[in-house]
């Protein structure tokens, strides 16, 4: 009995160290070549700074031995970035990105996006069912964001029209986002505010609330859950 302890004791420890790899303090930048690509899906703890321009770059930092578990592929003109192993690291996980076009964000982990400048585009997709962030200035034709977990989206600029859904417990901040129309639904407990010119169609089914900055010309409500709908 005591031989196989001995030998379960070993294989807890060695999976135990195996699931702690540490990062060794000395940061390194290391850029990578990719296929083009016009949308981002972050499924880690990875912190990413994404700008506007005409030519594409994709450079990481992070501990000089974690570089490798650190993943980067386009799917689907996606590019999808993730880690092959849990780590601890000393340095943190930045990514810095540079594109042409972003028609895509998705966030599924506890990793945070951040879009610095103005980012201008026709349609834009914004998903969040992680713990993480998403913030960014855009002006484009159309948006849909949906928020399913517990993070947070900061959206300013213009659009046209959108169309907001939270099912989850996180807030979409969007009080600096002007725009025209907006369609929003609420079946979680989370909170939006809006800044709409025209129509507001909202339909809450859930505890969460919306709030306006100013009066819209048209307002739609329907409310069946314990949320409000009213000005800020």
């Amino acid at each position: 009995m005591k031989p196989i302890l001995a030998l379960l004791a070993f294989f807890i420890s060695l999976n135990a160290s195996a699931c702690n790899l540490e990062g060794s303090g000395h940061p390194k930048s290391e850029q990578r070549n990719l296929p083009a690509f016009n949308g981002i899906d972050l499924r880690c703890g990875a912190n990413v700074i994404v700008a506007q321009g005409d030519k594409q770059d994709v450079r990481i930092e992070a501990d000089d031995n974690l570089l490798s578990k650190i993943t980067t592929e386009v799917k689907n003109d996606e590019l999808v970035i993730d880690f092959t192993r849990d780590f601890r690291s000393k340095s943190g996980v930045n990514i810095y990105i540079t594109m042409p076009a972003l028609c895509l964000v998705e966030l599924t982990g506890s990793g945070n996006i951040t879009a610095t400048g103005t980012f201008s585009c026709d349609f834009l997709n914004l998903r969040l069912s992680g713990s993480g962030d998403i913030k960014g200035r855009f002006e484009a034709k159309s948006l849909k964001a949906a928020l399913a977990g517990s993070g947070t989206m900061s959206l300013s600029g213009s659009v046209a029209e959108s169309d907001i859904r939270i099912s989850g417990s996180g807030n979409i901040n969007a009080r600096e986002l002007k725009m025209f129309t907006s369609a929003i639904s609420i079946t979680g407990s989370g909170n939006t505010e809006v800044d709409v010119a025209n129509n507001l169609k909202v339909d809450i089914t859930g505890s969460g609330n919306v709030y306006y900055v100013s009066e819209p010309a048209h307002l739609q409500t329907r409310i069946t859950g314990s949320g409000n709908v009213g000005k800020v």
